[in-house]
């Protein structure tokens, strides 16, 4: 049976990062993200990190550990993206690695994903598009700390804009490490956080926007982290009544270029183009299937390559 698009990835009864509740079949959850991460009504099978950052039940398991399941013997890798990410790896006579999403380069939070050699691989192509190459993380994280720095120091207030879960941890890290400012944190990211720590994760102080502690500090120029869908003209103008200061915002994202409203800083942690190569060329498959994002476009820079790719189908198109 070949692997397909249906309810997420399929192959067999195996359903990878299902988009709608499954009742049967065997479920694997890349990450925590919403999109990838729900309850099912089956088994389902996820990080340990993943677990207690969703609440999603299932069967919980750890980096480099081999279960059998039936006829598969599965074993889950990091994957570079965020806490708890996993790329999994799948045998049952041949096989076949899911990276689901995932980052190369290391990042101040933890080491870059490792290349998994397979017979088949399916690969995110969230960026899978030559013209997305991003600088090193440490060259972001040191020009977004002095920008941040630059404007704190001129009596200004910071907002920052970034995903809950994954970037909002990496930048509470990169406050504490590139600057001396304690971080005041939305609720949501601050209950990441907080699971991140106790997962062993470093990341530094941070303070709850809605503690009596980061009221206090609040009274003077302050720098916070907010989820990214918060950074608005809106809530620029709300903070500046609320305060009288002056505020600035910006927002962390591989999709730096397509922002002309706020600064934006290319801090992805996703794979570039050229990660996407990389892993391909060292994972060495006789297969390659692209979902997500440019999958055409990768395919057919794969392909030319001498790759044997395309793009992953929907299972009632597949031959």
């Amino acid at each position: 049976m070949m692997l397909s698009l249906g309810n997420g990835v399929q192959y067999k009864d195996l359903l990878f990062d299902p988009t709608r509740k499954a009742a049967d079949g065997l479920v694997l959850i890349s990450h925590a993200h919403s999109d990838h991460a729900r309850q099912h009504d089956t088994t389902t099978i996820m990080t340990p990190e993943t677990s207690k950052i969703t609440g999603i039940t299932g069967k919980v398991l750890s980096y480099g550990k081999t279960h059998q399941f039936g006829e598969f013997r599965i074993t889950p890798y990091p994957a570079g993206h965020i806490i708890g990410s996993a790329q999994y790896l799948v045998e049952d006579g041949k096989t076949i690695v899911y990276t689901g999403d995932f980052r190369l380069k290391d990042s101040i939070l933890f080491p870059g994903a490792e290349p998994l050699n397979c017979d088949e691989l399916v690969i995110e192509s969230t960026f899978g598009s030559p013209e997305y190459t991003f600088p090193d993380p440490y060259d972001v994280y040191k020009d977004m700390s002095g920008w941040v720095s630059k404007n704190h120091s001129r009596g200004r207030i910071v907002l920052i804009g970034a995903y809950s879960i994954g970037k909002a941890q990496e930048i509470t890290r990169m406050l504490n490490e590139y600057t001396a400012i304690t971080p005041l944190v939305h609720p949501k990211i601050k209950a990441v956080n907080d699971t991140s720590v106790l997962s062993g994760v470093k990341l530094g102080d941070y303070l709850s926007l809605d503690s009596e502690e980061a009221r206090e500090i609040s009274r003077e120029p302050f720098v916070a982290l907010l989820p990214h869908r918060m950074i608005s003209r809106n809530t620029i103008e709300s903070v500046m009544l609320q305060t009288g200061r002056d505020v600035v915002a910006c927002v962390a994202t591989g999709w730096a270029g397509r922002f002309s409203r706020f600064k934006a800083f290319p801090l992805s942690d996703h794979a570039d183009f050229n990660q996407l190569v990389d892993y391909v060329e060292h994972a060495e498959p006789k297969k390659v299937y692209t979902t997500h994002g440019f999958a055409k476009t990768l395919a057919s820079q794969l392909s030319h390559k001498g790759f044997n790719a395309k793009p992953l189908e929907k299972a009632n198109r597949q031959s």
